[in-house]
Formats: C-alpha cells, sequence, structure tokens
C-alpha cells in the first residue's frame, strides 16, 4: 500500500512539473509575440508566424487565455480594425488582419486608393475612418522607404494634408457641411468633429425613420380595410360608414356633395337611368297603367267618335 501510494504521489508530481513546463514554454514564446499596429506586409507576417507557433504549444485548455494575450499585442490602427468584432479563434483573428492588411499593392496603387475614398453606401463612419487611416499609414510607408528622416516627415504631412482634404469630401453629406464650417486643420480633428456631428444627428434620424414608417403603415392598414361603396372613402365598410340610414351617429351628418350616394350606383332595366330599380320606375308605371286603361276600355266596346 505504501509503494502504490509512493508511486502515485510521484506520477503526480512529474504531472505537475510537465504542466509547470508547458506554462513556461507558452509565457515564453508570448513574449517572443511582436506588437502589431498594421501597415506593411512585412510586419504581418512575421506577427502571424510568431502568434502561430505560440498557438501550436498551447494545450487546447488554454486556447482562450492563448487568443486573449494575442488580442492584447494588437495595438493602433490594427486594434480599431478589431474592437468591434467578436474574435472566437485565432484562425478568425488570422483572416481578418489578411483581408485587411495582406494586399499585394505598390504605392501608386495605394495613392489612387487613398485619393479616392469615400464613405461607401452602409459603411459607418467609424469603418470608413479605420479604413482612411489605414490608407494613410500604407501610403506612408510605402512613399518614404529609402527616404532620409527629413524627406519622410515632409512627404509623411503632404499625405496628411491631402488625405484632411479627401475626408471632408468622402464623408456623408448630411454631415459634411456642418464638419467643414468647423475648418478643421489636421485630419484627426475633422475626425472628432465628424464623429461627434454623426452621434448628434443619428438618433433624430430614427425618430424620423420611424415616424415615417409607422404612418406608412397606418395608411397601409387604412386601405387594407377596403372601401364603403356609400360615401365612397376608405377605411371602413357600409355596415360601419356614417352615413347610413339608421345609424344613430348619423345625426347632423350628410354625405359629401362630391362623393357618390347608394343611388347613383343603381340602374333601371326598363328605362336605363340610374338612381332606381325597375321596381320603382315612374316610367314603366305610367306605361303600365296606360296599357290598363286600354285594355279596359277596348273590353267596353268603346269606339272612338269619327
Amino acid at each position: 500500500m505504501t509503494g502504490g501510494n509512493s508511486n502515485s504521489g510521484s506520477d503526480a508530481t512529474n504531472t505537475t512539473n510537465y504542466a509547470v513546463s508547458i506554462d513556461k514554454t507558452v509565457e515564453h514564446v508570448i513574449r517572443m509575440v511582436p506588437e502589431f499596429s498594421g501597415g506593411i506586409d512585412e510586419k504581418l507576417v512575421f506577427f502571424i508566424n510568431a502568434c502561430e507557433l505560440v498557438v501550436d504549444i498551447t494545450p487546447v485548455a488554454n486556447q482562450d487565455i492563448m487568443l486573449r494575450t494575442i488580442l492584447n499585442r494588437i495595438k493602433g490602427l490594427a486594434y480599431e480594425v478589431i474592437k468591434y468584432e467578436n474574435i472566437t479563434s485565432w484562425d478568425m483573428l488570422k483572416t481578418l488582419l489578411k483581408n485587411t492588411y495582406d494586399k499585394p499593392k505598390n504605392a501608386a496603387y495605394l495613392q489612387i486608393e487613398l485619393f479616392s475614398a469615400k464613405q461607401r453606401y452602409k459603411e459607418t463612419l467609424i469603418e470608413y475612418v479605420n479604413r482612411l487611416r489605414n490608407l494613410v499609414q500604407a501610403v506612408s510607408e510605402g512613399s518614404t522607404q529609402g527616404k532620409s528622416a527629413s524627406d519622410a516627415l515632409a512627404v509623411q504631412n503632404n499625405i496628411r494634408e491631402q488625405a484632411l482634404l479627401v475626408f471632408l469630401e468622402g464623408i456623408s453629406d448630411r454631415i459634411k457641411v456642418m464638419v467643414k464650417s468647423k475648418n478643421p486643420s489636421t485630419l484627426e480633428q475633422a475626425i472628432q468633429i465628424a464623429i461627434i456631428e454623426d452621434k448628434n444627428i443619428t438618433p433624430s434620424e430614427v425618430r424620423s425613420n420611424n415616424h415615417f414608417n409607422n404612418r406608412a403603415r397606418g395608411e397601409a392598414q387604412k386601405y387594407n380595410k377596403g372601401n364603403c361603396h356609400i360615401c365612397g372613402k376608405y377605411g371602413h365598410y357600409a355596415r360601419d360608414c356614417r352615413f347610413k340610414k339608421g345609424n344613430p351617429r348619423n345625426e347632423g351628418n350628410k354625405p359629401s356633395t362630391n362623393r357618390p350616394t347608394a343611388n347613383a350606383y343603381l340602374i333601371c332595366t326598363y328605362c336605363s337611368k340610374q338612381g332606381h330599380t325597375i321596381d320603382k320606375c315612374y316610367k314603366k308605371k305610367n306605361e303600365d297603367r296606360r296599357r290598363k286603361g286600354e285594355s279596359s276600355n277596348s273590353g267596353n266596346g268603346y269606339r272612338p267618335q269619327e
């Protein structure tokens, strides 16, 4: 019994030591993962390769901790790209970063894309800002490679000035005038003004849209009820019409003169006139009386005098 307990204790100790060894290895490798803030493709490749190594040696039970640790290494503009995303796995994060940064585009192509960047349909202001910032960074890095520090700074300042003009023309028309009226001097200043204006205008647009939708829904419901053949209006049937005879709610109400009455829909099959039926046709009644009188006179032997 004593020997068995000794072996069990030894196995537990070895397992604990192994787990500690794995944790230390993962911790050491995580320290080697560089920070990533967006930019040129070489940085993305280096970051992904380092993260892949961490993923491979991390036990399945620690994958969530590993993912949170990697997410904490993402900074700057790259963080702006992912902060609103619900990332649940390394593969999801890797795909998102590749789709954003791993694009084989030269500096000239990126400049064209930057200077023509406009807020897209259904693209939020924050999404447009992040896309524009990424383009500014990519163009700056591609345009300053191999230049001296002073030349690189001049190029970067020029790109930022151009990006400010692009942003002022590219934002949604609903806030463009208001942002321009504040005369922002830098891109970041213009972005902050636009964010404030966008937040102020969005709630009022939602209320306006809700009012319009409710009104349209009410109109649709009114017409779906059908129309009354007594007064000619939509929204109720003849049985509920306030102009109907015998309805106690009709006291003092008269049908509109420009609406057809019930008699307007009656046509006599005898005289073809509107407003009555054959059983109430005066012409037919007169004709019947005349023929009846002629028949009675003929039976009495009456002859008109010549």
